[in-house]
């Protein structure tokens, strides 16, 4: 920043800060009132006094002062970062927790101490579904890897109310691997996947404006009785089945836990839906919210 009459020429300030906090920081230095869509917050207070920001203030958004979200609205599947010094937590929507990293001690993000540092990868994730809780799409989730019998799966999922849209993840139909495929019927109420079995989980979101019941066939390298974690809890099932939210509520909290179990080979679990109703409406909220934390628009 360049302003010969509020930083001395020179000065460093190592606090981390975000681009997020610019708009409230220039606003603040003219003595324009800083709009309540901001999400940031101003650092004239760091800059002119040179203390950090404490981790006891919270951004407008619920986080602390101290920590920034880095996170996509373009592509899918998506990730998202919560950065708290000295850690960087990597998180999926769909798997959970994926790494984290000690970024004093590795700054170029090498070694992943997710398998000795799982209580603060927790606390961190907490945090981080705290802050965004209300943006978080809902629906139907459905995951799978090889177990001890290769081949591949396909399902069918019938929904009679209809559906928003599917997501995959882990599995890329018609693209990198044409193996993989998935289908959706004309009338947004049926989905058709097949895909390779392979060791690392994979999965599709059928996300729903609203709960709703599915009817599940489902044939795994051949068989239609599978060791399944129904919400967070082991069973078999045969199918076609047909399950409600009731029987496989879960949230986000736990879905790491999930998969990381190595009860069954099959997952299905229900989330409650977010405030978007649809992908597309969805994006544009996420981005208008964006632009008006950025100052960009009122």
């Amino acid at each position: 920043m360049y302003s010969p009459w509020l930083v001395p020429e020179g000065k460093r300030i190592s606090a981390q800060v975000g681009l997020i906090d610019l708009g409230p920081t220039i606003l603040e230095a003219v003595g324009i009132e800083v709009p309540e869509t901001y999400e940031g917050t101003s650092l004239l207070e760091v800059i002119t006094s040179g203390a950090p920001p404490s981790s006891q203030e919270l951004r407008p958004c619920g986080l602390p002062r101290t920590a920034l979200v880095a996170e996509s609205i373009a592509h899918r599947p998506e990730q998202k970062a919560l950065r708290l010094p000295p850690w960087k937590l990597i998180y999926d929507p769909f798997f959970g927790i994926q790494a984290l990293y000690n970024l004093r001690d590795d700054p170029g993000e090498t070694n992943n101490v997710i398998a000795t540092q799982d209580e603060v990868a927790s606390n961190l994730a907490d945090i981080l579904l705290a802050s965004l809780s209300s943006y978080w799409p809902g629906g139907w989730c459905i995951a799978w890897r090889r177990g001890s019998k290769d081949g591949f799966i396909r399902g069918t999922v019938n929904v009679a109310g209809g559906l928003i849209e599917v997501v995959t993840h882990g599995l890329y139909p018609d693209f990198d691997a044409p193996v993989d495929s998935l289908v959706l019927s004309h009338d947004n109420r049926m989905v058709l996947f097949r895909s390779d079995l392979d060791e690392e989980w994979e999965g599709i979101e059928i996300r729903m404006p609203s709960e709703q019941r599915i009817r599940l066939d489902i044939d795994y390298a051949g068989t239609h009785r599978i060791r399944t974690l129904l919400g967070g809890k082991p069973v078999e099932i045969s199918f076609p089945t047909m399950i409600t939210p009731g029987q496989a509520s879960a949230d986000r909290k736990t879905l790491d836990r999930l998969f990381r179990q190595r009860d069954a080979d099959l997952l299905i679990f229900w989330l409650e839906p977010g405030t978007e109703p649809t992908a597309k409406e969805k994006h544009q909220a996420e981005l208008r919210r964006k632009l008006k934390a950025l100052g960009y628009i009122d």
